[in-house]
């Protein structure tokens, strides 16, 4: 299940890098003209601004990826949870009451009433050993 958060930021990290590569080719080839006039100073703000916005396009690609996996084992957690559940209802039947036998408990052979570990002899006469 792909959240609408992950797929904001994917959408925004491409409008920063777009944004990063026009704002540095109108920076630098326009207004380096004007403080500095100089082709080495226009390719050197280009390439500042361009590695910025592509820097902060990757962290924010990396940030929706997370959550992307994030949300991918929560899935995965809630399948194994649901999967755990459909165990212990199997061994519900076990008992044949509808109820799960605890670790302190012991279910009778003979009658088959669920005991508690510290009753050593059920109330039909079995022993627990």
């Amino acid at each position: 299940m792909k959240s609408a958060i992950s797929d904001t930021l994917k959408v925004l990290s491409a409008i920063v890098l777009v944004l990063g590569v026009i704002g540095g080719f109108v920076f630098a080839f326009i207004l380096a003209d004007m403080v500095y006039s100089g082709f080495f100073y226009g390719i050197l703000y280009f390439v500042i601004i361009v590695l910025s916005s592509g820097i902060t396009s990757a962290i924010l690609y990396g940030l929706a990826t997370v959550i992307e996996l994030l949300e991918s084992l929560n899935d995965r957690m809630y399948e194994i949870s649901d999967s755990l559940d459909e165990t212990n209802k199997s061994m519900d039947i076990v008992t044949g009451k509808g109820e799960l036998l605890g670790e302190d408990e012991w279910k009778c052979p003979k009658c088959g009433r669920v005991n508690k570990n510290y009753v050593g002899t059920c109330v039909c006469g079995q022993s627990k050993y």
